[in-house]
């Protein structure tokens, strides 16, 4: 009974039914979406932007291993949305394009921009945002903020603000064409810790102001940057070798912690019980990685400076597939990541950043997923892959 109460409640809250009528409202009669500032539709930057500041084009050549091709094709097309059939074969071409918005009014319940002419939310092509779902004529107007707008949408994913917020902002004031005059993180003040955290020692870093907008706020910036990547699958991401030596250079000073890349640890990152892809045999998963004398750590919210300092340090990585994996951005070049799937959620997005950032990457697939993609891993494959080889 209990669920079903929480399910009728999730489904009475007075945003949700605010959504559905505005929704109503707008299918009814469409001209009035801009009158009553309901955004369902999303704007190209390029059609939305003054111009574009700069391109990292780069072009990746070194083909990947025979097994790694065969899991993509096998396995990871279904979730990775490809833009071919053969999106794993070189040569690869990735780009993070920044551009320079004016007059865009940034949305502090979602972190997202509004175009200047009220079109809808800014995206990287211009498909719908469904998360900007509240008329924003009810955002209380906040000052209008003359400085360089970096803003930053609010994630609940470690793995989505790291590689589409973070790692952006390092590449747009590495890249040397950063626009002129004093430069603004702007962000929801909702956001998650490991979020806070690392864009206070962004802003510490490079100069800049980080200011929390209030889910109730909207602001006017002048000037705002936007991005746009380019890749090869939805799951490949442009980041680089780089770009991850910075962050983990940056975070480390800010959390005041040193790495000894010449400690390389085994670690063992331990998932929690979630929502989704949690082991079936998590006992016999912990005495494996006992066995082979591997350090077990939960990443969370609270221990994000230990992940970071930790993983600094790694010289192997076993971890199911998940948010907690982006932590292989602070490894030093040659860890060796073991990735865990499930049969049916395969997905190559790290095998690709791997590949790019000179960490050796191992495919161990388990059995078949439940309805919560629960699933129990291979000891068998595990245990040969971190067993030294014979002599």
């Amino acid at each position: 009974m209990a669920w079903h109460k929480s399910t009728w409640r999730r489904r009475m809250n007075a945003r949700t039914l605010r959504w559905a009528a505005s929704k109503a409202v707008v299918a009814a009669a469409p001209a009035l979406k801009r009158v009553t500032n309901f955004y369902g539709a999303g704007v190209a930057v390029a059609d939305a932007a003054e111009r574009m500041i700069y391109a990292n084009d780069r072009l990746y050549e070194t083909p990947l291993r025979a097994e790694q091709t065969n899991f993509i094709r096998d396995y990871c097309q279904s979730n990775d949305l490809g833009f071919s059939e053969t999106y794993w074969q070189t040569p690869w071409r990735f780009s993070l394009e920044q551009f320079e918005l004016r007059d865009a009014t940034f949305l502090g319940h979602t972190g997202r921009l509004i175009d200047r002419d009220l079109r809808g939310v800014v995206t990287e092509w211009g498909e719908a945002d469904s998360i900007n779902r509240d008329k924003i004529s009810v955002l209380r107007q906040g000052p209008a903020l003359e400085a360089v707008a970096l803003p930053v949408p609010r994630f609940n994913n470690n793995f989505h603000f790291l590689i589409d917020a973070a790692t952006p902002i390092i590449d747009y004031f590495e890249s040397g064409a950063a626009l002129g005059g004093p430069h603004v993180i702007l962000t929801a003040a909702n956001q998650k810790t490991f979020a806070t955290e690392t864009l206070a020692a962004l802003s510490a870093h490079y100069g800049a102001e980080l200011r929390m907008v209030a889910p109730n706020e909207k602001v006017l910036c002048s000037q705002a940057v936007f991005y746009r990547r380019r890749r090869p699958a939805s799951a490949w991401f442009p980041v680089t070798r780089e770009t991850a030596d910075k962050l983990r250079e940056i975070l480390l000073a800010h959390f005041g912690r040193t790495a000894d890349l010449a400690r390389r640890r085994l670690l063992y990152l331990r998932r929690g019980q979630e929502k989704l892809r949690n082991l079936t045999n998590t006992a016999e998963m912990d005495a494996l990685m006992a066995r082979h004398d591997f350090e077990a750590f939960q990443p969370a919210a609270s221990n994000f400076a230990d992940q970071v300092s930790l993983c600094a340090e790694a010289q192997t990585i076993v971890a199911v597939h998940g948010a907690a994996l982006a932590n292989i951005l602070f490894a030093p070049p040659g860890t060796r990541v073991v990735e865990v799937f499930g049969r049916k959620g395969c997905k190559s997005g790290y095998l690709s950043i791997c590949h790019r950032l000179g960490l050796e990457h191992v495919i161990s697939i388990g059995g078949e997923d439940d309805g919560d993609q629960n699933f129990a891993a291979d000891l068998d494959h595990l245990d040969a892959s971190l067993s030294p080889p014979a002599d």
